[in-house]
């Protein structure tokens, strides 16, 4: 009986890690793209610019506004993906207690630092979209606010994530070994 719930967990588990990992790959994309359309935006503006003695200013809106949403969802993938930069105070010879300790007070400083993000996004969001005025004739504040929003509710979900995996999945080996298995079948 035990057996059958413990495979059930673990079938759970993967579908929850198969969900999130396709969930960053598509953001992986959409970052993708918009670094794309920044840059063909950009080149046009340039030539609009310098060649024809013009501008389009709803290209430079939509420029910052990609920025924007580049940011934060490109912090969550980095959370997620754990490709962030990390300083290492303690060498790799610290004893396991003391760097169990440290990943403690680094998980708590970050969950206290998407809190704050969430916070404020939240706040800025609703009054983003509650203010009258507009940065362009069909573009609120809210739109650009909720890329924070947005990207914060993202590290929140793949840190918990992470802390998951981390404190309350014993046996750690079980995803690994799925994800060597999905590896090897590419």
């Amino acid at each position: 009986m035990a057996s059958k719930d413990n495979r059930k967990n673990q079938s759970i588990l993967i579908s929850i890690e198969k969900i999130i990992n396709k969930i960053t790959d598509y953001l992986g994309y959409f970052v993708a793209f918009l670094i794309v359309f920044m840059t063909t935006v950009m080149f046009a503006q340039v030539i609009l610019r310098y060649v024809f003695g013009t501008s389009i200013r709803q290209l430079t809106i939509l420029v910052r506004f990609s920025i924007s949403w580049m940011t934060f969802v490109g912090s969550a993938i980095a959370l997620k993906t754990q490709d962030h930069l990390e300083i290492e105070i303690f060498p790799e010879s610290t004893p396991k207690i003391i760097l169990k300790i440290r990943n403690f007070i680094v998980d708590i400083v970050t969950f206290f630092v998407i809190f704050i993000l969430l916070r404020v996004g939240h706040h800025a969001f609703n009054l983003g979209f509650a203010k009258a005025e507009l940065v362009d004739r069909r573009i609120t504040q809210g739109y650009y606010y909720s890329s924070l929003f947005i990207g914060a509710i993202l590290m929140l979900i793949f840190f918990t994530w992470h802390l998951v995996k981390r404190y309350i999945i014993k046996n750690e080996n079980l995803l690994e070994e799925h994800q060597d298995r999905s590896c090897n079948i590419k």
